[in-house]
């Protein structure tokens, strides 16, 4: 399964990101990081933790994955009981055709076995069935959140080890059953054992039960030889009753179960190595760890320096990126609207949710710089600042508020430069660098 530590770290970023209500807000968690020691990438961890300082997400990822290992176990018990099901309802008769009794329970594990064989070689993604997610799917928003994340997980190309073994789990329990049912009719009735084929003489058969019994008879089994298959044509004989027998049961567990466990045994040792590692190219997590690597000062003489080197931008995507500039609920004077980019794609006023909504959705598009004015006279309050860290995000190329005012207003410009920095988002004011 997938570590509930990188679980509980993702989950939190994507309920931010939808806007979830958290049991401690998260600006005060990352304020109170921020003056900890401490590799940032253990942080995310700490961070989570004091997040869901109620613990309400951890039992939910907690019950998911016990919901998904009673599935699993419920599966198994199911399989093996169709298995014991099959066996019986195969050996209903008193006289049995040995090859049509031995294709029945081992035809279609050969062939799957070979079809994972096939598909092993090969880079697949993996599987979306068995309605592992529809219990969280059709619920609240942040069970939806999760179901989402686990879905996405679980096609990936490299969990194919992990339906590998699932799948190879399944089968050992049909097998499992059949091996069981097949032994108990075995000691509690009397079977006699034929052949008969159209195309096929007793030579050609008579070589095919030997190299079938080869490996039984190296553990020192009593299987047919060539004699009694001559005798079984048509018309089974109760003297070789317990050769064939024997040879049943041991090729249902040679080739059958034991093929299927070592196959198991691969899959869960490279589902072992497979890593379950956190997203961190992310701008929402590169703005954590800038956050937490960056001085913040109080003098209000050293701010803009500060904040420059903050958030740098990305270089490698700048050059190809698109430029938005727009203002944020009120458009602003001349002077400052002046200093926004050559070429840039003007986005107008952001005011609506809808238009804060639209904003994000082109952000999320493509790559992308924002230049965002913000009058300095309204209130960085917890919404704003929050909608703020959701373009610095989201935006790969860089974002910048742009910090212009009517009237000079020291206190409240310092409080926006204070926020700013605090959640190391890149700021200049009146659009000069």
């Amino acid at each position: 399964m997938i570590p509930n530590k990188v679980t509980l770290i993702e989950y939190i970023r994507r309920l931010e990101e939808a806007q979830h209500v958290f049991a401690v807000d998260p600006a005060r968690v990352n304020a109170a990081l921020k003056e900890t020691d401490g590799h940032w990438e253990d942080k995310l961890w700490q961070r989570a933790q004091a997040i869901d300082q109620d613990q309400r997400l951890q039992k939910r990822i907690v019950h998911w994955h016990n919901q998904a290992k009673w599935w699993v176990y419920a599966l198994t018990v199911l399989w093996l009981v169709l298995g014991v099901v099959s066996a019986v309802g195969l050996m209903q008769t008193a006289s049995l055709n040995f090859f049509y009794v031995l294709i029945s329970v081992l035809g279609m594990n050969a062939l799957m076995l070979l079809v994972w064989l096939w598909q092993s070689r090969r880079t697949v993604t993996g599987m979306s069935g068995l309605g592992l997610f529809a219990t969280l799917g059709n619920k609240r928003p942040e069970q939806r959140i999760l179901a989402d994340y686990y879905q996405e997980q679980w096609l990936r190309p490299e969990m194919k080890w992990h339906w590998g073994k699932l799948s190879h789990q399944l089968w050992l329990a049909s097998l499992g059953g059949l091996l069981l049912g097949v032994v108990v009719m075995l000691l509690v009735r009397q079977y006699t054992f034929n052949w008969q084929s159209t195309l096929l003489d007793s030579g050609s058969l008579g070589n095919m039960v030997m190299a079938l019994a080869w490996l039984p008879k190296l553990l020192g089994l009593n299987v047919p030889d060539l004699h009694a298959v001559a005798s079984s044509e048509a018309l089974g004989d109760v003297a070789f009753s317990k050769q064939w027998a024997n040879l049943l049961w041991s090729s249902l567990l040679l080739y059958g179960i034991v093929p299927r466990m070592l196959a198991w045994v691969f899959c869960h040792l490279h589902s072992q190595k497979m890593l379950f590692a956190l997203p961190l190219q992310l701008p929402y997590y590169q703005r954590l760890k800038r956050l937490w690597s960056t001085k913040v000062v109080d003098s209000a003489a050293d701010y803009r320096d500060d904040a420059l080197h903050k958030r740098p931008e990305n270089a490698a995507v700048v050059a190809n990126a698109t430029v938005f500039v727009a203002a944020w609920e009120t458009e602003p004077n001349s002077r400052a609207w002046q200093q926004r980019p050559v070429g840039a794609v003007s986005l107008g006023i952001i005011d609506s949710r809808e238009e804060q909504a639209v904003l994000l959705q082109r952000l999320q598009m493509q790559a992308s710089q924002l230049y965002l004015w913000v009058r300095v006279h309204s209130m960085p309050d917890r919404g704003v600042m929050r909608r703020l860290n959701q373009y610095a995000d989201h935006a790969q190329a860089g974002f910048t508020v742009c910090l212009w005012q009517e009237y000079a207003d020291e206190e409240r410009l310092q409080l926006w430069q204070h926020k700013l920095n605090e959640q190391a988002i890149l700021w200049q004011q009146e659009g000069q660098s």
